[in-house]
């Protein structure tokens, strides 16, 4: 791996949700943060001067995030409704959706409690670590 190409990558995760990444070809490896200071529970926190691109909602101590990589699941495959409304109170640690990946659900679970409020992100879109899911009001 040329310092070359990890200036792109580095330039690519700027230009998306991704707060972490790792990359391994020919028993090479690099791992990548956006922000060292980053507390995973609360997403991604912008630093002095540096702002989180247009495209990609701002997070707040009050948006629930994902904690993992998948596709996005509203309601669990064996049920029809989600589990929780929009609009609806939520607990600390209660599941408001799920991530697929694979054959696997892990859980998408509040990390404060509120109402929940608008779902930034649509049924079926791929997730990235650390990116905001939910508002919480």
């Amino acid at each position: 791996m040329s310092p070359e190409f990890i200036e792109q990558l580095v330039e690519l995760l700027k230009g998306s949700s991704i707060v972490e990444f790792e990359y391994e070809k020919g028993g090479a490896c690099v791992r990548l943060r956006l922000d060292q200071n980053l507390d995973r529970r609360e997403g991604y926190q912008a630093t002095s001067g540096d702002e989180a691109p247009p495209h990609v909602p701002k997070v707040t101590k009050k948006n629930i995030v994902a904690g993992d990589i998948g596709v996005l699941r509203l309601t669990h495959p064996q049920h029809d409704k989600p589990f929780v409304a929009l609009g609806a109170p939520v607990m600390k640690g209660q599941i408001v959706a799920f991530l697929q990946v694979g054959e696997m659900l892990r859980e998408i679970t509040s990390t404060v409690e509120g109402t929940l409020g608008q779902c930034l992100v649509k049924e079926g879109d791929l997730i990235g670590y650390g990116q905001a899911v939910f508002e919480i009001e």
